[in-house]
Formats: structure tokens, sequence, C-alpha cells
């Protein structure tokens, strides 16, 4: 079940996040933004596009067929920029290391001041 996002800030500033789910067994595309529905296309086996606006600026989203996988890009067509995937695996990782050294270095300066009172 292949599930794929792109973040991207237009050029007047606002967020937008792209998601697009391929069924492993249906085919079955389905593309948003945010909680609209851009696009739904049934039994896709080969290759795709599909363009959509986003605020003012025209995308595609190309789907490419490889012999047993699938390589999905998103592309804004005005700017001919590619959009690289949102890689959100390490975001909670990030925040759980900062937390814990915080929580390290708090727990010394108790134990530090503890010490000398």
């Amino acid at each position: 079940m292949p599930q794929i996002f792109w973040k991207y800030k237009n050029s007047s500033g606002k967020d937008y996040e792209v998601s697009l789910y391929h069924g492993d067994s249906s085919g079955h595309i389905l593309l948003y933004s945010g909680q609209e529905i851009i696009k739904i296309d049934f039994n896709v086996r080969s290759d795709s596009k599909y363009s959509f606006l986003l605020g003012d600026e025209l995308f595609e989203v190309s789907v490419t067929s490889t012999k047993t996988l699938f390589k999905y890009q998103l592309c804004n067509v005005a700017k001919v920029k590619f959009i690289s995937p949102f890689e959100g695996k390490n975001y909670p990782t990030c925040h759980i290391l900062k937390a814990t050294v915080f929580l390290i270095v708090v727990v010394l300066l108790i134990v530090l001041l503890w010490q000398f009172l």
C-alpha cells in the first residue's frame, strides 16, 4: 500500500499538503490535498499523470510503472520544479531525542543542586 506525502509552500506563503494513496491489490489511486479529494482513479497498473491546481499554481503528479514498483513525482509545472516527498519518519524520533537530552540535563541540574545544598 504505497502512500506518499509532499509539503509545498506557494508564492503567497500558504502551505499545502498533497498526499497520494495507491492500493496494492486494487490499483486504485486517491490523490488529495488536506481534506479535499483531487482525483480518484481506479485500477491503475501503468503510467499515469494527474494535473491540478494548488491555489493559482498548476501541479502534476506522475505515476511511473517499473517491473515491480511504482515511482511517484510531484512537479510544479509553471516553475518546472520537482517537489521532494516529505520524510516524516524521523520527525518523532528527532523530538524524542531532544526531549530525552533535555530531561537528562534537568535531572543532572537537580542532582547537582541537591549535592550542594
